[in-house]
């Protein structure tokens, strides 16, 4: 009956423009078909891992000022032994390599000591992330499934058919089975 209410509600026209719904999964699949239909949910934004080097370096310089670490390290001259080979990790993943850099400095030269390339670069391939890689593609592919429009997909996935996408998902879903 919950649900059933606050589909209603989603659904009242004069919220229009005056009610914003925000509701974030990384399961969409399970979310009941009319809460996610148009009127309910207009715009369905996907938010996936870091797509390239530039976006994992833009998430490692804040997780630099967030964990108020001291370097003065321009990720994009370390991109080939850094940020291209966490292209795909979640943002803690990636946080967790910072916070491994910052570990190394602090080990080599002392509490205060700044983070320079090599620890960076080090930290990225000695990182060995707990992950589930087909289900996190499932997952990822799920939200490309859901999104209202191309334009809100990374240009990997803007240019694939739906016949291609449910063709992955369902080869994908039959691999990931109980995982699920």
């Amino acid at each position: 009956r919950v649900i059933a209410r606050i589909k209603e509600f989603m659904s009242d026209t004069s919220n229009r423009g005056r009610i914003l719904f925000l509701v974030m999964t990384n399961r969409p699949d399970k979310l009941d078909v009319d809460l996610k239909r148009a009127g309910r949910l207009d715009r369905k934004i996907p938010f996936l891992y870091s797509q390239s080097p530039e976006e994992v370096e833009a998430v490692a310089r804040a997780l630099v000022r967030k964990n108020r670490i001291k370097t003065d390290v321009d990720l994009a001259t370390i991109r080939e032994g850094f940020s291209t080979k966490l292209v795909g990790y979640s943002n803690a993943d990636v946080e967790a390599v910072v916070l491994l850099a910052n570990d190394d400095a602090a080990r080599e030269a002392g509490g205060d000591a700044p983070v320079l390339s090599e620890h960076f670069v080090k930290a990225a391939a000695d990182y060995f992330p707990s992950r589930d890689v087909e289900l996190l593609e499932y997952m990822e592919l799920l939200a490309v499934f859901e999104a209202s429009s191309r334009r809100l997909l990374p240009s990997k996935y803007a240019h694939m058919t739906p016949e291609e996408l449910d063709a992955r998902l369902r080869l994908l879903r039959a691999t990931v089975g109980s995982r699920r």
